[in-house]
C-alpha cells in the first residue's frame, strides 16, 4: 500500500502535512540516547521508524535525516519489549516543520550499526523489503556507504535464518513461515565454522557456540590450524 496518498507538502510555507484520518509513529526511545531523538514542544527525530495510518494501514518513514514534528500528543508505549516514543498526529497535522533537511553523512555509519551491527531494524523493514535499506542513502545525506548493492543483498541473506532453527538460513527454508534475524554480532550464529567461533569476539559465547551448534563444515583455515 503507497501511504503517500497520505501526505501533502505546503510549498509556500515549506512544511508536509497528513491529511489522513489518523497516523501513529513508533519511535523507539533508544533513539535518545544515540541523539536521534529530542522532544521539546515539537519533536526532532531521526526520520527512519514505522508508522500506521487510519488504525490500519502499516509502513515505514526511511529517510536518513533529522526532521522536526509537530504531533497532537506523546505518549509512551512497550511493544514486545522494546520502549517507544509514540508521536499521534491527527488530520492537517504537521508532520514534517520544514522541507528542507541537513545533509549528514554520519548517518549512513547510524544506520549500519543500529539497523545491522545490532539488528534493531524497524518493523516496516522485511525480508521482502530490506534491499532498499540504504537506497536513498546518497540522495539524502549526500554520501552513499560506497558498497555494492550485490553486496549489501549477501549480508541482508546472512542475517535472516530460520526461526525454529537460526543456524539455518532462511533462503535454505520453504520461506512458508516468517524468518527470524540475527545480527551481524552474532557470534553463536553468525560464523558457519567452529574455528571462527573460537577466534571472534565474546570468545565464551563462541566456545559455548561451538559446543551447542556443531559445524559441518571444514575450511582451509581450520585444516591449517590443526596441521
Amino acid at each position: 500500500m503507497d501511504l503517500r496518498q497520505y501526505f501533502v507538502t505546503d510549498a509556500e510555507h515549506d512544511q508536509a502535512r497528513f491529511i489522513g484520518d489518523s497516523l501513529i509513529c513508533y519511535v523507539p526511545q533508544r533513539y535518545e540516547q544515540r541523539d536521534l531523538l529530542f522532544i521539546t514542544d515539537k519533536v526532532k527525530v531521526f526520520g527512519v521508524f514505522t508508522i500506521v495510518v487510519n488504525g490500519v494501514e502499516k509502513g515505514g518513514l526511511l529517510l536518513p535525516a533529522l526532521i522536526t514534528m509537530r504531533p497532537s500528543d506523546i505518549r509512551f508505549e512497550t511493544r514486545n519489549d522494546e520502549r517507544f516514543v509514540v508521536l499521534v498526529f491527527n488530520k492537517n497535522d504537521i508532520v514534517m516543520d520544514t522541507l528542507s533537511i541537513m545533509q549528514d553523512d554520519n548517518f549512513n555509519y547510524i544506520m549500519w550499526n543500529e539497523f545491522l551491527s545490532n539488528g534493531n531494524l524497524p518493523e516496516f523493514i522485511t525480508y521482502n523489503n530490506i534491499a532498499g535499506l540504504f537506497d536513498t542513502a546518497r540522495t539524502v545525506t549526500g554520501k552513499g556507504i560506497s558498497v555494492d548493492h550485490s553486496i549489501l543483498e549477501l549480508i541482508y541473506a546472512h542475517l535472516y535464518r530460520d526461526k525454529n532453527n537460526l543456524s539455518v538460513p532462511y533462503r535454505n527454508t520453504d520461506m512458508k513461515e516468517p524468518p527470524a534475524r540475527i545480527n551481524l554480532h552474532s557470534v553463536a550464529y553468525g560464523p558457519d565454522g567452529s574455528f571462527a567461533k573460537f577466534a571472534g569476539s565474546y570468545a565464551q559465547d563462541g566456545y559455548n557456540a561451538a559446543l551447542l551448534n556443531q559445524s559441518d563444515k571444514q575450511n582451509d583455515l581450520e585444516d591449517l590450524f590443526r596441521a
